[in-house]
């Protein structure tokens, strides 16, 4: 018999350790090739996989004894897997290394052919090529790829974009620092988000690919902080967690084969927020007149206008 036409046992309840209240998606049921799939994205063995999905892994799937089950148009959503503990390779303490310093080129290349720049392109586009002088802080910046490309966009059009790049991480702000110098309009500052204050009232507040480093009350507190200091708008952009999306960043590390790029990638597929969760906290933090988009590559974005 083929693995996947096993039979899932039934299972406690979420939040219970009661056998006789069992979670209704667990018993007696069949998972199907799609699902065992996924876990496999995962890096599940084939005996964890029902394991895995008892547990919620996939989240709101109704009854996967049938072949397709979308609960909502966006798909079966998979449990954040977030460890304040265990953070992502390049956020941990170090020096300036060749390592880190290819990483963030990685991430750079990344930026530019899967999504963030366009992200910035759809959402900013207006406002950087109005003309006139507009005022940005970007905060976790990374080595300032994208405030670079805020500036050049304005370039084009006659539109003086000032940048604020807030970055947390000492070694990484070094390379960011390095990397912008020959871009004035760029003005790097070492802080921690959660505790940043802007020197004046920017006009737009941008977090890009980085939420996802955070807990969700962290993740809270800098989406309300971001709306405070902004003057005319803010954005977040950031990873989707999604099947689809672990699968495509699984492809994308056949091409990139530094350990510390293969690593973090995959580490935040697995952290990422999905749309609706994004969803909640920006409004948990207080936005309101939201607009949500999804982009490919597994790249989300959630912005307001004021």
């Amino acid at each position: 018999m083929p693995l996947w036409r096993a039979q899932v046992p039934a299972m406690p309840a979420k939040g219970t350790t009661d056998p006789g209240i069992t979670d209704e998606r667990a018993c007696g049921t069949v998972l199907p090739p799609r699902q065992l799939r996924q876990t496999f994205l995962y890096g599940a063995k084939p005996s964890q996989a029902y394991t895995l999905a008892v547990q919620g892994m996939f989240r709101g799937g109704g009854n996967p004894a049938f072949p397709n089950p979308r609960p909502a148009r966006y798909g079966c959503a998979m449990r954040r897997l977030f460890d304040p503990d265990n953070p992502e390779l390049m956020d941990r303490p170090q020096p300036v290394s060749p390592a880190l310093e290819r990483d963030l080129a990685n991430l750079r290349g990344l930026n530019r052919w899967f999504g963030a720049w366009r992200i910035v392109r759809r959402v900013l586009g207006p406002v950087l090529t109005q003309g006139g002088r507009v005022e940005i802080a970007d905060l976790c910046s990374g080595s300032g790829d994208l405030p670079r490309l805020m500036v050049q966009l304005g370039r084009r059009h006659g539109t003086r974009v000032e940048v604020e790049a807030v970055e947390g991480h000492p070694a990484t702000f070094e390379i960011g620092r390095r990397f912008c110098a020959d871009t004035s309009e760029v003005r790097f500052v070492h802080a921690d988000v959660r505790t940043w204050e802007p020197a004046g009232k920017p006009d737009w507040v941008v977090c890009s690919l980085a939420l996802h480093h955070f807990a969700e009350s962290d993740a809270v507190d800098i989406l309300r902080r971001m709306r405070a200091a902004a003057a005319r708008g803010v954005l977040v952009a950031d990873l989707e967690r999604a099947w689809w999306a672990s699968a495509g960043i699984h492809a994308a590390s056949l091409f990139y084969r530094e350990p510390m790029t293969v690593e973090d990638m995959r580490h935040s597929a697995k952290a990422a927020f999905s749309r609706r969760e994004l969803r909640d906290l920006t409004l948990a933090a207080g936005w309101r007149d939201i607009r949500q988009e999804r982009f490919w590559y597994g790249r989300q974005a959630v912005w307001e206008v004021f």
